[in-house]
């Protein structure tokens, strides 16, 4: 969910700043570096929001937010843009956040 994602970031810092939200915000530097890597999806500022995307994408499609996160690393997989190794360490990053911030999710049975 796209829409979800993006108001993650609002959450994140400025005066929309939450408790519960508030991320050190990822320097332009170190943003523009990762920009056509698998470490973009590992920024400090991108795991709450790609992760709050999906958790609300699963939720209502009533999947395993596994799968959500599946569904979308699986292109960039398949045109080699990520690793199979690289898209393990996205996955194993983004479903040990899912457990933190959203521990009622649902899990698949696949092991990452």
């Amino acid at each position: 969910d796209y829409v979800r994602h993006e108001i993650e970031h609002f959450l994140q810092s400025g005066i929309n700043q939450q408790i519960g939200h508030a991320v050190k915000s990822t320097s332009s530097r170190k943003r523009s570096s990762a920009q056509s890597s698998y470490q973009y999806l590992l920024l400090a500022d991108e795991i709450p929001a790609m992760v709050a995307g999906m958790h609300a994408s699963a939720v209502k499609k009533r999947v395993p937010i596994d799968t959500e996160f599946d569904l979308y690393l699986q292109p960039f997989l398949r045109s080699n843009m990520i690793s199979q190794s690289e898209y393990v360490k996205v996955m194993r990053t983004w479903i040990n956040f899912a457990k933190k911030v959203y521990p009622e999710s649902k899990f698949s049975n696949k092991v990452y």
